[in-house]
């Protein structure tokens, strides 16, 4: 006779709770309690703080709420098991950033159901369904999602390309700009576009890679050479420059078929170019630099700028690229990769957990991290942050939430990278893991990193925490606040004054 099996991992979950206590979940302030045993079965999040320390009692979660009713729905469903909200847009959000936070499948598949009524993605529901994909890591959906941005680029509004393609990441962002589906209004345009996201993290600078330089205006070109100059990056517009002074020379040398076709003054970008090999990202360090460039008021026109381009060894460049978001490691992994002499065990444990979870193959996950006992001291974790490897420590996290727990050297953990990189995604999944008020060796805190990194998605994360201090001192005896006037961040200022850092 053939059965029906059937796993119900949130069953399981209870068998670890030996106790009959309670648990508060504070939810904006709004505090819900229950019996521990009910959240720890269908809360993934409180199942593994219950793993990380038993005695923990209190979760405390900031979600920034469409509706104002929607924390009275939740603690409803907590308290009633029922789950009753208006259909709307606003309340489905809502109830999946709460799913999404603490791993309630319940309220996850709810919104699930919900995006299956598109019919095609559009502005009002991208993001809500890019967010599922990623939740999900359905590859195929994110990539419907980017070939949207990509193919409309030319006309949708800047504000919303700028803040989709910050928020979601250097990664994401260079899909975005080597899709064949690309179409922008211009060369400027582009570069205009990868110029003001730089202004918010230095590490898209990058994407100029993929831009046609050579067909700039002065003043683009002007605005990309004063702010390399600035941020100390000259190495790699030089490069920019030098590569298309390269394509110019040649084009104007031999004739070749374009491949930029010209459509109601957008450009439909056909990438068959390889994609330039970017630089090897050093081993994570906190080491603080001090910027001295200073931006040379310099006009020149597009061909002076090109050919004054000096390719020289910036040293630097490396340390910068030390401390920039690293999530710029290509889709195609074509990073540089190193030597066979500096290759390590972590490394090619590294490597082998990262192609199975682009699989998804967590059962092979679980078999290589539980035979390697020394696992949970080695700095896999912090490699995955470093590279926004969010799949690998999601997958990492429901074998063992400890995993996430280690620090390096100068006692970063995770957490304090995310912060540092502006990886919002990366930093809402493991910020209940950790203090809000976590320092390294140092004594930086992550809104110290925020603070100094230009962050302000993270800033304000932290600062909506009640459990927040504002004006913690480093080693160095600076607050956030006093970082953030050092680099003259004036967004990042405002934000802090704004809830009274001083």
């Amino acid at each position: 006779m053939k059965e029906f099996t059937m796993n119900y991992p949130m069953i399981e979950r209870g068998n670890h709770v030996k106790e009959s206590c309670l648990f508060t979940i504070v939810l904006n302030s709004q505090r819900i309690t229950t019996q521990k045993l009910k959240l720890i079965i269908f809360c993934r999040k409180i199942y593994e703080k219950y793993l990380i320390n038993l005695s923990d009692d209190t979760i405390e979660i900031y979600i920034n709420f469409l509706c104002n009713d929607t924390g009275n729905i939740f603690a409803r469903f907590i308290e009633e098991g029922i789950l009753n909200f208006p259909i709307d847009r606003n309340h489905y959000r809502d109830l999946f950033e709460i799913g999404r936070y603490l791993g309630i499948d319940i309220i996850i598949d709810v919104f699930r159901e919900y995006t299956k009524t598109f019919k095609e993605i559009n502005l009002e529901n991208f993001h809500d369904v890019l967010e599922l994909a990623e939740f999900d890591n359905n590859m195929e959906k994110i990539n419907e999602c980017i070939t949207f941005i990509a193919s409309n680029m030319y006309k949708l509004g800047e504000d919303f390309i700028l803040s989709t393609l910050f928020s979601n990441g250097y990664d994401f962002s260079e899909r975005v700009f080597t899709s064949s589906s690309l179409r922008t209004k211009s060369d400027d345009s582009m570069c205009n576009i990868i110029l003001n996201l730089s202004a918010k993290n230095s590490s898209f600078i990058l994407l100029l890679n993929y831009a046609k330089v050579e067909n700039c205006s002065a003043n683009i070109l002007n605005r990309m050479y004063n702010f390399s100059v600035e941020n100390n990056l000259e190495s790699i517009t030089n490069k920019v420059f030098f590569t298309a002074l390269s394509r110019k020379s040649s084009t104007s040398n031999s004739p070749v078929k374009s491949n930029i076709s010209e459509s109601n003054n957008s450009r439909n970008f056909k990438r068959t170019e390889n994609k330039p090999s970017q630089p090897s990202f050093k081993k994570y360090s906190t080491e603080i630099i001090h910027y001295q460039g200073t931006i040379q008021d310099k006009k020149l026109d597009s061909d002076s700028i090109i050919e004054h381009a000096e390719i020289k060894t910036n040293d630097k460049l490396s340390e910068k690229i030390d401390n920039i978001d690293t999530q710029t490691e290509s889709t195609d992994n074509q990073t540089a990769n190193p030597t066979t002499d500096e290759i390590t065990h972590d490394d090619e444990t590294y490597q082998k957990l990262e192609n199975l979870a682009k699989r998804n193959n967590i059962n092979a996950i679980k078999s290589l991290v539980n035979h390697d006992k020394e696992f949970i001291h080695k700095d896999i974790v912090l490699t995955a942050a470093k590279k926004g490897n969010l799949n690998l420590i999601s997958q990492l996290r429901k074998i063992n939430p400890q995993f996430l727990l280690r620090r390096d050297q100068d006692e970063n953990t995770i957490a304090h990278i995310f912060a540092m990189n502006g990886n919002l995604q990366g930093f809402k999944m493991v910020f209940n893991l950790f203090d809000v008020n976590d320092t390294n060796k140092h004594q930086w805190t992550f809104l110290h990193f925020a603070a100094y990194y230009k962050q302000p998605n993270i800033c304000a994360l932290l600062l909506a925490d009640d459990s927040i201090e504002k004006n913690l001192l480093n080693e160095d005896g600076n607050t956030p606040l006093d970082l953030a006037n050092q680099k003259n961040n004036e967004s990042i200022i405002k934000i802090l004054k704004e809830n009274n850092c001083k």
